[in-house]
């Protein structure tokens, strides 16, 4: 929360106070020329402060937001993106899925480099798309998705025990999803999805914020079990 420092606060208020004494001096005295010149002076000399402490309690007023609750949802989005771009992309099949999703890197050594260097991604996360209405819905579901390039490349599993360890990555997720954001998201899957239910509405900046951390935690949760290969 934004505050004016005692300095400007109290350099205002005497400054009001002998902006008022000068004219009440000059009333007092009679407006002659002389008088209404040295007035004048008196006033300018202090002048600057009282617009200093305007401009802070103007600084103060809030603003009134012009984009729709889906544009900053966007807007958000795109700003968790970018700051992740080494790992994060947006994904280039929303047409296809229906939903608003990002794609992640599966060679998680790109965490490490300057730029990204390879290509290998799979999709990380899908949300529903940035339309009228769709975030403001008390059934708003996330789908996250475990990746085998992220978790056990050149690993050799069969069928059964990738979907066994998915289980358990899987679970591993959820249960710190749900201890971290308890009373904001319900999150369950099985095998290689994880489906998390908000438990109310995107409806204001808060709630975007506390999307982007999901998200963000998230992303922090599969660089941590990742299978890295130092060599």
């Amino acid at each position: 929360m934004k505050k004016i420092g005692m300095e400007t606060l109290w350099g205002g208020i005497f400054g009001v106070v002998a902006i008022v004494a000068a004219i009440v001096e000059g009333a007092i005295n009679g407006f002659e020329a002389a008088v209404i010149a040295g007035t004048i002076k008196d006033i300018s000399g202090t002048l600057v402060t009282v617009i200093i402490l305007i401009f802070a309690i103007k600084s103060l007023w809030p603003t009134k937001e012009t984009l729709s609750i889906e544009e900053r949802i966007v807007r958000a989005l795109d700003n968790w993106q970018k700051a992740n771009s080494t790992m994060i992309i947006k994904s280039s099949d929303d047409e296809k899925t229906g939903k608003y999703g990002f794609h992640m890197r599966t060679d998680v050594r790109d965490f490490y480099r300057a730029a990204p260097l390879t290509k290998n991604a799979g999709w990380f996360v899908r949300l529903p798309m940035p339309q009228s209405g769709n975030y403001g819905r008390d059934d708003l579901q996330i789908e996250f998705h475990l990746n085998k390039g992220t978790f056990f490349e050149g690993v050799s599993l069969s069928a059964d025990e990738l979907n066994h360890n998915f289980d358990q990555l899987n679970k591993l997720f959820c249960d710190f999803i749900n201890a971290k954001y308890h009373g904001f998201l319900t999150a369950s899957g099985q095998k290689d999805l994880i489906l998390v239910k908000l438990a109310r509405p995107i409806e204001n900046d808060g709630d975007i914020q506390k999307l982007t951390e999901v998200l963000n935690s998230m992303f922090q949760a599969y660089l941590a079990s990742a299978n890295v290969k130092i060599s």
